[in-house]
């Protein structure tokens, strides 16, 4: 069928803006961070300690004695920087919870023993994947740190304890909505222990702790 001329520039024109679309991929959002990206977290944590204990009265150990630290919720913040795409380091900070240590065992009709407000952190070393995508896993391997701000008296007087490092394993992904602004969440653990001492009915206590805490956390993260 015969076209005018400007007709068949016009079809022309659009069947080459067609195949230029089908040939060439749309571009997609660069959610790929770069060396010396930066990278802030914040969100609430939920900290569960897998807790337990050894006590020893006048240095004798106290069979059937064991404790319970309780569970806490604070708000977490985390500063992390990419040394390559692949491979950040984190520090990981919060403000300080409380936990109850409870008497288990023997020590179970005493009740509470004391309480202590503590910090807990970590520096980590993280391998992303998929970071084409806007949605990345993650896995870190690093150290926590446990630390003592302030300990109350309960049944336990003159109640100390230590503060104490220990290796930790994370996991957790991102999901980049732009390539600025995400959501996380993660999971980590520690081996942690740490010493208590005080005083319990006028005898020295001491107890040697395993704190063992698990932290799963989330929230918004900003890339800059």
């Amino acid at each position: 069928m015969w076209s005018p001329p400007k007709q068949k520039n016009r079809i022309f024109i659009a069947v080459a803006m067609v195949v230029s679309a089908m040939a060439s991929p749309a571009l997609a959002e660069d959610y790929r961070p770069k060396a010396g990206d930066i990278s802030v977290r914040t969100g609430p944590v939920g900290i569960l300690f897998d807790s337990s204990a050894k006590f020893k009265v006048l240095g004798t150990d106290l069979p059937g004695a064991n404790l319970h630290a309780s569970d806490g919720l604070t708000l977490s913040f985390e500063a992390e920087v990419y040394v390559v795409p692949e491979v950040s380091l984190t520090l990981t900070l919060g403000i300080p919870p409380t936990t109850d240590v409870d008497g288990r065992g023997i020590l179970d009709p005493v009740g509470k023993l004391g309480s202590v407000r503590y910090g807990l952190g970590g520096v980590l070393a993280k391998y992303h994947l998929n970071q084409s995508s806007p949605f990345q896993p993650f896995v870190g391997a690093g150290v926590a740190h446990f630390v003592s701000f302030k300990e109350k008296d309960a049944a336990v007087s003159n109640l100390n304890v230590d503060g104490s490092w220990g290796p930790m394993v994370q996991g957790g992904a991102e999901y980049m909505l732009d390539s600025h602004i995400g959501i996380y969440a993660s999971i980590s653990y520690a081996w942690m222990k740490t010493d208590g001492s005080g005083v319990y009915g006028g005898a020295p206590l001491t107890a040697d702790v395993t704190l063992n805490p698990t932290a799963v956390q989330g929230g918004m993260l900003f890339r800059f």
